[in-house]
């Protein structure tokens, strides 16, 4: 004797002919989540809620497409002494990076320990859209010597932009 009376599940179904399991007359399910937790995802910041600095980065990013954080150091960040600029750009990218505007690259140049300065930048998908650079898409690390090509080519703007100072 069996611990339960009948089957469990049958393939005949004589109570419910309609194939699926939808009842016609049931309501809609309903979104049992509370009003905050539904949209989770934070909001971009728009161009207002930037600072001049933060969108000349940006606008300068999307323009090499990808550049190091040390010449970004040197163009936006140039007054003080050179530890205090360095953390003022750690920081400064750091929060650029954490609202999706930037974002790092997988390859660090500069080796070990070298904080925000040894990351490349490329331009994140939140930035993408405030630029208004078509469809945003995720950046995907170039290889090596595409790389190299690109910071060569930014920091030899970065180098006139400096003697031009």
């Amino acid at each position: 004797m069996s611990p339960v009376g009948g089957p469990i599940a049958s393939s005949a179904n004589a109570q419910n002919p309609k194939v699926g399991g939808a009842s016609g007359d049931a309501p809609p399910m309903k979104d049992l989540r509370s009003p905050e937790r539904r949209f989770t995802r934070p909001s971009a910041p728009t161009s207002l809620q930037l600072s001049d600095r933060d969108r000349q980065v940006l606008e300068l990013v999307a323009r090499f497409r990808t550049m190091s954080g040390s010449q970004l150091r040197d163009l936006y960040w140039p007054e003080g002494a050179p530890q205090t600029r360095a953390r003022l750009a750690r920081r400064g990218l750091a929060r650029l990076a954490s609202q999706d505007l930037l974002t790092p690259l997988a390859r660090r140049v500069g080796g070990v320990r070298a904080g925000s300065a040894g990351y490349c930048f490329a331009l994140g998908p939140a930035g993408q859209r405030l630029l208004g650079d078509g469809r945003p898409r995720r950046p995907v690390t170039p290889g090596a010597r595409h790389l190299a090509h690109t910071l060569a080519v930014a920091q030899l703007y970065v180098d006139l932009v400096l003697a031009h100072r």
